[in-house]
């Protein structure tokens, strides 16, 4: 495919519009909010209001299958009030609970 270009985004340097932030007018990265969704790190914090399904994954003792029905429950009732509310799905009790408090945030 003559005269066809491809650019790809360096993951290093923050850009807008395919343009290094400083060329593109943007202000310095600290005050340009980041736009991605939040990726859970292993030992990081994951909101339950929030999360995506593989974030969810991401706490220990949550596979795909547990992960789906804390996504079922917060659509049908809404944002978690606290943390332990996430006993009321099924499949998770204290002791599962317990392994992964310390990683769960509920704003």
């Amino acid at each position: 495919m003559a005269g066809m270009q491809i650019w790809l985004a360096r993951m290093d340097r923050p850009t807008f519009s395919g343009l290094p932030l400083s060329e593109a007018g943007v202000e310095p990265e600290e005050s340009v909010p980041d736009a991605r969704p939040e990726i859970s790190q292993s030992g990081s914090s994951v909101n339950l209001n929030r999360a995506t399904l593989e974030q969810l994954e991401s706490l220990p003792g949550i596979g795909e299958k547990l992960a789906r029905r804390i996504l079922d429950y917060r659509r049908e009732n809404g944002p978690f009030a606290s943390s332990d509310e996430l006993m009321n799905v099924t499949g998770i009790g204290q002791k599962k609970f317990d392994t992964m408090k310390s990683r769960i945030t509920v704003p």
